[in-house]
């Protein structure tokens, strides 16, 4: 199980974390509020098919999950950046953004295996160890490497290794000019749903033919896992049209 912080950001797991089951607490977060006087306890909750519940850990309280999304400013939007056929690589803030979507969980200070929200096991910075299959039903031969953990540099390393790869890939496959805001959001996209699903999307066909406005809009037709709309993809879909679109870099959620 994932712990989250008050801002719904996924945080690490350490050896003395207090982690009761969810059934334990949801009784004890009724009327409780938050920062913003809502609610502590959302709706999806109350699904037991969502896979990021909140939970509360003895050092830092009740966690919330999810953030009202926050409508991007007209003088924070720049639509005005300088496009290219260079190819190109992500930016560190892109690489900021990736990672703060991409679940990080930490056992004794190593990164171990998980499930993340669609089910498939991961580990480190969103690092598929066999495809789109659980934990549970993958052999011990593929998870042998992992079954003692990746050191911080281990999994910085990994995640650097797929990155190259997916750079490699956008590159590519994008034919117009395009900017450096436009490239991060496309790799964002290419790195969780994969290559293959950029390479049919509408993101990337109107990006190629020059109609970004269109492209902008086609984030959104990933926003399910499994015929499931997540809110996470929803908010994650969201942050990648508006960092395509204007170059605002927010992987709060």
């Amino acid at each position: 199980m994932i712990l989250f912080d008050e801002y719904g950001r996924p945080r690490t797991i350490r050896a003395n974390d207090l982690v009761p089951k969810v059934d334990d607490f949801i009784p004890e977060l009724r009327g409780i509020k938050n920062l913003n006087g809502r609610p502590i306890l959302p709706n999806s909750l109350d699904d037991a098919n969502h896979r990021r519940e909140a939970v509360t850990n003895r050092n830092s309280g009740f966690s919330v999950v999810g953030k009202k999304d926050n409508p991007i400013k007209k003088e924070d939007c720049n639509k005005k950046c300088t496009r290219t056929t260079s190819d190109k690589k992500m930016s560190q803030k892109g690489i900021d953004f990736l990672k703060g979507y991409e679940s990080e969980v930490k056992k004794y200070g190593k990164h171990i295996l998980y499930n993340d929200d669609s089910g498939y096991c991961t580990i480190g910075y969103g690092h598929l160890v066999n495809g789109r299959k659980s934990c549970s039903k993958i052999s011990k031969t593929h998870k042998s490497k992992y079954t003692k953990g990746l050191t911080d540099k281990e999994a910085e390393d990994l995640f650097r290794e797929d990155l190259k790869k997916r750079e490699k890939a956008v590159n590519k496959l994008v034919k117009k000019p395009i900017c450096q805001q436009e490239f991060d959001a496309m790799l964002s996209l290419a790195y969780n749903v994969g290559v293959k699903n950029l390479e049919i999307s509408n993101v990337l066909k109107y990006t190629n033919m020059g109609k970004r406005d269109e492209a902008k809009k086609w984030f959104k037709s990933f926003e399910k896992s499994n015929g499931k709309r997540l809110n996470g993809l929803v908010k994650r879909r969201k942050s990648e049209s508006n960092m395509y679109e204007c170059g605002v870099y927010d992987s709060s959620h």
